[in-house]
């Protein structure tokens, strides 16, 4: 009966569209890639909250979170306008051009994040005793710190192989490879160094997931010539720039709640936090898998003028993706002390603060591939102007609620403002393209 229900709605989101039927087809592997990634990442951090309990566990979120946020800087903005040049010049056959603006990437990031890296390491004492008032927390984020470099540089591999369509490969350096090998390491480390082997554990997983990207990116690239052409800098920086304004400020959405929670709580109380923050994301894997495919069908409607056909695209695939993430949400909602208890038994406080992150993701899954509408047709200001009001909001609610209502004020922080931004996205959508990613709204205007 189940197995007859699923073939009834895989042929509803297929039937009489090639373009939704590829994106459903590719999509159910992305999927599959990001369920398996799922795992071994919600894998990973029950094995580190039980290996380090609520207390170590926060003190390695938060580091976490520095590192991540730093990363995401480094990268300049580079990101989609990386995925976007390659994937132009790769069908064009211009090879000496795909591969000129992977080398720019490369050598911008990585001077960016070895500044970071070298930052991050000199001022982890000084973090630690000043703003977060932990001294434990300096070796651990120094330790961190030097995972900054491969970070960065794996993403823009991962990047680079989406735009020569390699998703598969794209995606397992992006989310798998990565917390596998930290995984692995993880009950070798832990057990002698505690906290601090756990940032050990996570330097391993980077170093090997930016090995596994080197290979993968030459085998994709294998037969072509890498001609010393350059490419424009300019070309590369006026996509980039309000990226990294955007970037950033997604950072500030992701992470500010850690970061303001650190003086005010325990190491403990920061640590359930993490572990519900990292389990409510999982109802966003349909979401990533969808946009990996999604962009560049985006971009060539939009370029085109087929913004009817968008807009058709765009809407189906957002009923796909609440279709998907709707029975996790719901268990979220109906049982999130069961969910919490399997960090252990003191992280089930926490039940609270995921049904609210939940609600707050699921807002974000019901919005669908809205942000990456905006950025595949040229409208990089608008997501910018989306995710700066949205972050004022999170910043703002942090601060007022934080010091009063601890993580449960963060958690309701981090959820208003993700339905901020989705609201504000679907809004700058529909008034400069025309095309709302909502169901049961006009697809485009008339």
């Amino acid at each position: 009966m189940k197995e007859k229900m699923f073939n009834r709605a895989l042929r509803y989101f297929r039937r009489g569209d090639g373009h939704m039927r590829e994106i459903v087809d590719s999509a159910l592997v992305a999927f599959g890639i990001k369920v398996v990634a799922a795992a071994v990442t919600f894998g990973l951090y029950v094995l580190l909250a039980r290996l380090l309990g609520a207390s170590g566990a926060g003190l390695y979120f938060l580091s976490l979170s520095i590192v991540s946020v730093l990363a995401a800087v480094g990268r300049l903005g580079m990101d989609s306008p990386l995925t976007r040049f390659v994937a132009a010049h790769a069908t064009a056959g211009e090879w000496s051009h795909v591969h000129g603006v992977f080398r720019l990437s490369l050598r911008t990031a990585l001077l960016s994040a070895t500044s970071f890296a070298v930052l991050a390491f000199t001022l982890a004492p000084w973090l630690a005793q000043n703003v977060f008032e932990k001294p434990e927390l300096a070796p651990i984020l120094r330790t961190m710190a030097v995972a900054l470099v491969p970070v960065t540089i794996s993403v823009l591999f991962s990047k680079a192989l989406q735009g020569l369509k390699r998703i598969p490969d794209a995606m397992l350096i992006l989310s798998v490879w990565a917390p596998l090998f930290t995984m692995s390491a993880l009950p070798i480390l832990v057990p002698r160094w505690g906290a601090l082997g756990a940032a050990w554990s996570y330097c391993l997983g980077a170093l090997v997931a930016l090995a596994v990207a080197v290979a993968r990116w030459r085998s994709a690239t294998a037969g072509t010539v890498p001609n010393e052409v350059s490419f424009p800098p300019g070309r590369l920086r006026a996509s980039s720039v309000p990226l990294l304004a955007a970037t950033g400020l997604q950072m500030v959405m992701q992470w500010s709640p850690m970061l303001i929670l650190g003086p005010y709580v325990s190491a403990s109380e920061m640590g359930v936090f993490g572990s519900a923050q990292r389990a409510s994301m999982l109802l966003t894997l349909i979401l990533v898998a969808v946009n990996s495919i999604a962009a560049p069908k985006f971009a060539a409607f939009h370029s085109s003028g087929q913004l009817s056909e968008l807009g058709h695209v765009a809407q189906r695939s957002t009923v796909l993706m609440i279709a998907a993430a709707l029975p996790l949400f719901l268990i979220f909602l109906l049982v999130p002390g069961w969910v919490m208890g399997i960090f252990g038994e003191e992280f089930i406080e926490g039940s609270t603060v995921l049904t609210i992150l939940a609600i707050g993701q699921f807002a974000n899954v019901i919005g669908g591939s809205i942000g990456t509408l905006l950025l595949m047709t040229g409208n990089e200001k608008p997501y910018y102007t989306a995710f700066l009001f949205a972050a004022i909001v999170n910043v703002g609610l942090c601060l007022a609620l934080i010091p009063g209502m601890g993580a449960v004020g963060a958690a309701i922080a981090a959820a208003v403002a993700v339905g901020v931004v989705n609201v504000l996205c679907v809004y700058f959508a529909w008034n400069s393209v025309g095309i709302t990613t909502i169901p049961l709204l006009s697809k485009a205007k008339p």
